[in-house]
């Protein structure tokens, strides 16, 4: 499933099958437009791979706060 509101980007349909090909159960691809907005595509053969994939979204979002944290505590920490 694509979210494309901008006429301005698509990325190849083609592109996208070989993706579901090559996914082994499913993706998420993040790109921009353009003019900056964010272009979701989606794909997920079954209902236990939609679950995993939001998983380790999940996990990987967790990841990204807890270094976030950590650059903010450096800086307050001075380094």
């Amino acid at each position: 499933m694509a979210n494309n509101t901008d006429d301005d980007f698509i990325i190849p349909e083609r592109f996208i099958e070989q993706l579901k090909e090559f996914s082994n159960g499913g993706f998420v691809l993040l790109t921009f437009s353009k003019k900056g907005r964010t272009v979701v595509h989606t794909f997920a053969e079954s209902e236990k791979d939609e679950l995993a994939i939001q998983g380790a979204l999940e996990k990987y979002m967790n990841k990204l706060e807890a270094q976030q944290f950590e650059r903010e505590e450096d800086e307050e920490d001075g380094k």
